[in-house]
């Protein structure tokens, strides 16, 4: 009877041990092949898309909807296809590997996106705060002629969009002032030129600081002081960002003309110019001390080809998206026309957002990226440019 009963233990143990083997092996990714009759090693992709909810194709065979994960892919390349009403489709071609999940995380365009005025008493000189939470404009026609802030952040009730009036035209026209922001976001520097006859000499001008803490605007008797404690702010955050550098990168940066680090500091978007074209590239950031996330691999052709290449001639800018995985470009088409896109840093699905009289390529998007901020106009017979939000969900 203990003979039986060690032989029933040993048996129940293999067979513990072969299913747990099993289970290990196709949660791994293995599967058994009849064609081969092999036990082969499959992928998984994992598929996100805002907003969720549109149909995934892969090879062109529907399968569920995002957020959802394809598992038992054998290694190779598939292409991968969304789809979601009122949206444009998205679409790429994803490597699987074995053993690994590769995780897509797809943004989609709303076909018709809606337009909606920020601001309706005419709006000059608007400038974006290095973090990019804050709009600053002038306001010079009317009975409210001043500074204006619009706050980027997202709050209830969209409570954060409404223009808020900082600093009023009074025995100083502050609306005549050229306006910049300190490199940590936190002071505005107010420059007007006191003298009518054009002359730009700084004698002719007076300084006025905003400290956005106090909510306290003060004359500022020293530019220069001003000037080289913003010089020491912006130089530490430099050198906070390259000590954190690898060497060879470093050597790297320093021979290229870089226009932007994207918001997350994983990217760096620099130029290189030809006789006709402007050729715009990505290059990842390397670190001495990398983050390695297996399930997000860098794209491999990053920094091979240009993600966007533009006529010189026309009047461009590329402006970052919040995701650090998108880019906007914008660019004059014609006298009184401006293009808004959006492209992935892959260079693929660029999608046309929006096409109209844009002033001075001024686009920026909101720190979630859920609109797009426009200065924009629909009657070209008026001077008068107005923010609108050009929204994406």
């Amino acid at each position: 009877m203990s003979k039986r009963y060690f032989l029933y233990s040993i048996v129940t143990g293999l067979l513990i041990t072969l299913a747990t083997i099993a289970v290990i092996f196709f949660a791994s990714g293995f599967r058994y092949d009849p064609k081969t009759n092999t036990i082969q090693g499959t992928g998984i992709i994992s598929i996100s898309s805002t907003p969720d909810g549109a149909l995934v194709y892969i090879n062109d065979v529907p399968q569920d909807a995002t957020n959802t994960s394809i598992t038992g892919l054998k290694p190779g390349t598939y292409k991968v296809v969304l789809e979601k009403e009122g949206f444009n489709s998205w679409s790429n071609e994803v490597i699987v590997r074995k053993e690994l999940v590769t995780e897509i995380d797809a943004l989609l365009i709303p076909k018709f996106p809606t337009l909606q005025p920020l601001t309706y008493t005419g709006v000059s000189n608007p400038k974006l705060s290095p973090n990019g939470q804050k709009i600053v404009y002038s306001v010079s026609a009317g009975e409210t002629n001043g500074i204006w802030l619009i706050d980027l952040e997202e709050k209830p009730f969209n409570r954060s969009q409404d223009p808020q009036l900082l600093i009023k035209d009074g025995t100083v026209a502050y609306s005549q002032a050229d306006i910049s922001w300190s490199p940590d976001s936190s002071e505005l520097l107010l420059t007007i030129d006191t003298d009518t006859n054009g002359n730009s000499e700084a004698s002719s001008k007076k300084y006025y600081l905003f400290e956005f803490s106090s909510r306290e605007l003060t004359s500022v008797t020293s530019i220069n002081t001003l000037q080289e404690k913003w010089e020491k702010i912006k130089q530490k955050e430099e050198a906070e960002e390259f000590a954190t550098l690898s060497p060879d990168f470093i050597k790297e940066l320093k021979k290229l003309d870089v226009v932007s680090w994207s918001p997350d500091k994983t990217y760096v978007l620099y130029k290189e110019t030809s006789n006709e074209q402007d050729e715009y590239f990505i290059k990842p950031v390397v670190r001495t001390n990398p983050t390695v996330n297996a399930l997000s691999p860098t794209p491999s052709t990053l920094g091979e080809k240009p993600i966007v290449s533009v006529d010189k001639q026309l009047r461009h800018k590329l402006e970052w998206f919040p995701d650090s995985k998108h880019l906007i470009i914008v660019t004059d088409i014609s006298a009184n026309t401006t293009k808004i896109e959006i492209i992935e840093i892959t260079g693929t699905n660029r999608t046309h957002i929006f096409t109209g009289s844009i002033k001075d390529l001024q686009v920026y998007p909101n720190l979630n990226g859920s609109k797009i901020i426009a200065l924009t106009r629909f009657n070209l017979d008026s001077d008068n440019y107005n923010l609108y939000s050009i929204n994406l969900r």
